[in-house]
């Protein structure tokens, strides 16, 4: 063999033994769904880069929908998982897994201006069940009573219904309106209103009317409701995480900044 074709030899096999292995393929993202509150829907843009920080191939995504409508697709396979309140829909889905993550206080709120009434759960029985309708009764200034409610099937009304209506039924006169914000809007434009909303919802034109002497933020009162992380019997191992992640203190730091959190 002649020299120069021994030596071109040997360097074809030294760079074929020295070619890089290929890269590694890329995993294949995971997507994670949910949906629920809209008072968690307004937390999200906070709260997903934070649990999603170290975990480069999730996608997490959340959209507001009813409470039920999200419990609903959950049990149907189309949300991974669903935040829920309310106190109904547990007993309506034994298959589901209900976890409490953070708890709720539903403020019940009247136009701003003046010192607002403090009302006892009779009273405010009395009020959405129609038997009140002129805040005279109440020793108020005359003026008609204007109710606002959550439609059904959210877990705000269902929490209210449990607390102040038990077996009786709303005033046919109640508005029923789609979500918080329209509930705050609403009372917050219309004398003599008077609704319920989400605590964390409650922002200037409305005041929080205290509920047999007790504020939202104050222990004992008599209208909180649990936030539930619900995932489906065979949950996707990335939704097991992020239940582990909202109750543990990282989770519950941003769960308290608009909830009230679990846990310190």
């Amino acid at each position: 063999m002649k020299p120069a074709l021994a030596v071109g030899l040997v360097a074809v096999l030294l760079l074929s033994g020295c070619t890089p292995a290929p890269p590694p393929p890329t995993p294949t993202p995971v997507v994670l769904a949910g949906g629920g509150s809209a008072q968690m829907a307004a937390l999200w843009p906070d709260l997903a880069p934070r649990f999603l920080s170290g975990r480069p191939t999730l996608d997490l995504s959340f959209e507001p929908l009813p409470a039920n409508l999200a419990v609903e697709d959950v049990a149907a396979g189309k949300l991974d998982f669903a935040i829920n309140s309310g106190p109904a829909a547990a007993g309506e889905h034994p298959d589901l897994t209900f976890t409490p993550v953070a708890a709720d206080a539903l403020a019940v709120v009247m136009p701003s201006g003046g010192a607002p009434p403090v009302l006892t759960l009779a009273q405010l029985r009395d009020l959405f069940t129609g038997y009140v309708q002129d805040w005279s009764v109440l020793g108020l200034p005359p003026q008609p009573v204007v109710l606002v409610a959550r439609e059904q099937g959210s877990g705000a009304r269902a929490t209210f219904d449990q607390a102040i209506l038990g077996d009786k039924p709303l005033a046919r006169t109640a508005l029923l309106l789609s979500d918080d914000d329209a509930v705050i809007a609403y009372v917050a434009s219309h004398p003599g209103a008077i609704g319920y909303a989400s605590n964390a919802a409650v922002k200037e034109g409305v005041t929080a009317v205290p509920v047999e002497d007790l504020t939202p933020s104050q222990d004992g009162y008599p209208l909180v409701q649990s936030v539930n992380l619900v995932l489906p019997p065979t949950p996707k191992p990335a939704a097991e995480a992020l239940s582990d992640w909202l109750l543990a203190p990282a989770g519950q730091k941003v769960l308290s900044t608009r909830f009230r959190a679990l846990r310190p």
